[in-house]
């Protein structure tokens, strides 16, 4: 049985969503994270510190495109495992943990070409402001999202579900489905809270530990 890897912001649950079909409705409690997802999601996090230990070297350039490359054969194998365990990330899937540490990799060795290399450092101001304002990005951004999902408005509807069907599924969905609108919703929520830290930025407004 496969399973999309979106889900409509507001939407169903993932236990209904991995259901098959025909079966009766699984519970959460038997989809809840297992400590084998525990360990699959730091072997995620230690794939990160292995791939920064890896560009560390000095006068190593082209590491960046070994990293790329190794990148590139994580996501296809995850894609692949996809076929026989679906790629869901409340869970942490092996198909997911592959699949997320490849796209990573792709996008670290790619920053790190573009930044550190070539030294081509004014697009990533953005990046850099979320960099700086981790824990406020994070929190902020997932209180926020908590309040819309139980605000519920006329039409027993979150304010969540109401923002992504009318801002993003009613134009996006005819022409491109599903999936771009909720990962149009998805960049949208991102790009507000990179004008927030920038903001936060500017008026050196930084938390941490």
């Amino acid at each position: 049985m496969r399973s999309p890897i979106w889900i409509e912001p507001g939407g169903e649950s993932d236990a209904k969503r991995l259901a098959p079909p025909t079966s009766r409705p699984v519970s959460r409690r038997a989809l809840a994270p297992s400590p084998v997802s525990c360990c699959i999601s730091a072997g995620t996090a230690l794939c990160g510190v292995f791939a920064g230990d890896w560009l560390k070297v000095h006068g190593a350039a082209h590491r960046a495109w070994w990293l790329w490359a190794a990148g590139t054969a994580a996501t296809a194998v995850g894609l692949l495992w996809n076929r026989a365990l679906p790629i869901n990330k409340n869970l942490w899937t092996s198909s997911y943990a592959l699949f997320s540490a490849g796209v990573a990799a792709q996008v670290l060795a790619i920053c790190h070409w573009t930044i550190d290399v070539k030294r081509w450092r004014g697009w990533s101001r953005p990046f850099a402001a979320f960099g700086r304002n981790p824990l406020a990005a994070y929190f902020l951004s997932v209180g926020i999202d908590a309040v819309l999902a139980r605000w519920n408005v006329p039409g027993s509807v979150s304010l969540k579900a109401w923002l992504y069907r009318s801002a993003f599924l009613s134009w996006l969905r005819p022409c491109c489905g599903n999936e771009a609108a909720a990962l149009g919703y998805a960049v949208a929520y991102v790009a507000l809270w990179g004008v927030v830290v920038m903001w936060m930025q500017r008026r050196r407004v930084f938390i941490g530990i």
